[in-house]
C-alpha cells in the first residue's frame, strides 16, 4: 500500500483464488481475505489509498455467437471489511477500465459503456458513496481516453476502418478537437502507430509510447498541441518496451523492456544505484523491484531465476535491511532444477532465430532426447526465466 502498512497478494485455497492482504510488521500475517464470487476469475488488483484495493474480476461468455471475456471492477475496503460493485448496473463488455485513480484513493475515472451498443463514456466515481457522475460524454469511434495527473480527461482515440485519430483538448472547460488524423495503409500495417498517450497537467506537452522513428514502440516526448514527436526519453535498439514507471510527481522513473529476459532501465540516479546493490547482493537472478511506498523509502523485491521460482523480499532503505517476506514454491528450495540459456541457430535459409536451451540437470548432454516448445504467436513471446514446463520435463531427462 502507499504508506507500506499492508501487502495485497493472491492465494490458492483448495483449487479457488482468494485475494489476501497482509500485514506488515516483525512477522508478516494476512488480516483480510476473500473470493471471487460465482463464476467470475481474479484478473487484477491495485490499491487505491492506503484501505482500499480495487479489483479487476472477469469470465467467458458468448455475445451473439462470438467468444468474449466480460470484466467488471469491485472495491475491497479494508475497515468495512467487504467487497462492493464499482460501475453501473447494466453496462458493455468491458468494465474494468479505470483511467485514473485519485491518490488519496477518494475516486477514480471508469471508461465504460451504458450498453454493448454505446461507445464508452467516462464517469467519475465517489469511493465513499459510488455515486457516478459522467465527466465526458461518448464520441463515436472513440474507445480509449486518457487523463492526465490530476484527473482531467485530456484525449481519446477513435479508430474507424483504416483511420484514426486523436482528440485534444487542454483543460477541462475546453472543448475536444482532431488534433492528428492517420490511415493505416494496409490491413496489419501498424507503422507509425502510436499506442499509448501520457498528458501532462497544465501544459500541452506529455508522452507518447510511438513505433513511427525505429519501427520498434520507444518512449517519447510528445506534443499534444502540434502533433510532433519529440527527443526520446528511452528507446531500445532491438525491442519495444514492455513499459514505464511514473512517479506521484510525473517522473518517469523506469522503463521495461525484454530482450532475452525482463529488464529495467531506471532513469533517477538513486534507484539505478540502488538496482546495482541488490544484483550484488542476490547475483546471476533476474531482480525487481515491484511495488514501492509513496515516499520511495520501502519496496516490495523478487528475485528468481530459471532455476528458482522466485522468493519476494521486503526492503527497508531508511534501514537499509531487506528480509524475505514470502517464498510462493517453498517446496522446492531444496530442488535441483535446470538453468536455461540464451542461444541462437539458423533456419534452412540462414534466419537467425532465438530460443532457450535447457538441459536435464545432472546428465552428460550427449545423445538425450528433444523436447521443442513454441511459443504462442504471432504477437506473443517467451522469456528467460523459471517455466514450470520446462523443468517439469527437463526434471524427466529432456532436452527443451
Amino acid at each position: 500500500a502507499p504508506d507500506a502498512k499492508h501487502v495485497v497478494a493472491t492465494a490458492h485455497v483448495n483449487g479457488s483464488t482468494r485475494l489476501v492482504i497482509l500485514e506488515l510488521g516483525a512477522r508478516p500475517a494476512p488480516t483480510h481475505s476473500f473470493n471471487m464470487p460465482g463464476k467470475w476469475e481474479l484478473v487484477g488488483y491495485r490499491w487505491a489509498g492506503n484501505e482500499r484495493v480495487l479489483v479487476s474480476i472477469g469470465h467467458s461468455d458468448v455475445l451473439f455467437g462470438d467468444d468474449v471475456y466480460v470484466t467488471r471492477l469491485l472495491m475491497y475496503d479494508l475497515k468495512a471489511d467487504k467487497a462492493v460493485f464499482v460501475g453501473k448496473k447494466n453496462e458493455g463488455v468491458e468494465g474494468d477500465n479505470v483511467i485514473h485513480v485519485d491518490r488519496d484513493g477518494r475516486w477514480l475515472l471508469l471508461n465504460v459503456q451504458k450498453t454493448i451498443y454505446d461507445y464508452p463514456s467516462v464517469y467519475r466515481v465517489d469511493l465513499d458513496t459510488m455515486d457516478m457522475k459522467k465527466v465526458v460524454g461518448a464520441h463515436p469511434h472513440v474507445w480509449n481516453w486518457f487523463a492526465d495527473s490530476s484527473g482531467t480527461v485530456r484525449a481519446g482515440v477513435g479508430v474507424e476502418n483504416r483511420r484514426w485519430w486523436l482528440l485534444y483538448r487542454k483543460d477541462a472547460d475546453s472543448h475536444f478537437e482532431k488534433v492528428m488524423r492517420r490511415t493505416i495503409k494496409r490491413d496489419g500495417d501498424d507503422e507509425g502507430s502510436i499506442e499509448r498517450f501520457i498528458p501532462m497537467n497544465g501544459s500541452d506537452h506529455g508522452y507518447a509510447v510511438t513505433n513511427a522513428r525505429t519501427g520498434r514502440y520507444g518512449l517519447y516526448r510528445y506534443d499534444f498541441s502540434s502533433d510532433s514527436i519529440g527527443e526520446p526519453v528511452f528507446e531500445h535498439p532491438q525491442v519495444d518496451i514492455d513499459d514505464f514507471r511514473m512517479s506521484e510527481q510525473n517522473e518517469i522513473t523506469a522503463v521495461y523492456y525484454t530482450d532475452d529476459r525482463s529488464r529495467v532501465e531506471w532513469l533517477v540516479p538513486q534507484m539505478k544505484e540502488l538496482q546495482g546493490k541488490i544484483d550484488r547482493a542476490l547475483p546471476d537472478r533476474i531482480n525487481r523491484v515491484i511495488s514501492m511506498s509513496s515516499d520511495g523509502e520501502k519496496m516490495l523485491i523478487w528475485s528468481g531465476s530459471a532455476a528458482d521460482p522466485g522468493a519476494y523480499f521486503y526492503y527497508d532503505s531508511a534501514a537499509a535491511r531487506m528480509s524475505q517476506l514470502a517464498r510462493p514454491y517453498g517446496k522446492m528450495a531444496d530442488k535441483q532444477l535446470a538453468n536455461m540459456d540464451s542461444v541462437s541457430y539458423a533456419a534452412r535459409d540462414g534466419l537467425q532465430i532465438p530460443a532457450y536451451l535447457t538441459l536435464p540437470p545432472g546428465a552428460e548432454a550427449r545423445q538425450l532426447p528433444l523436447i521443442v516448445m513454441p511459443h504462442g504467436g504471432p504477437f506473443l513471446r517467451d522469456e528467460g526465466g523459471y517455466d514450470t514446463w520446462v523443468q517439469f520435463l527437463a526434471k524427466r531427462g529432456y532436452v527443451v
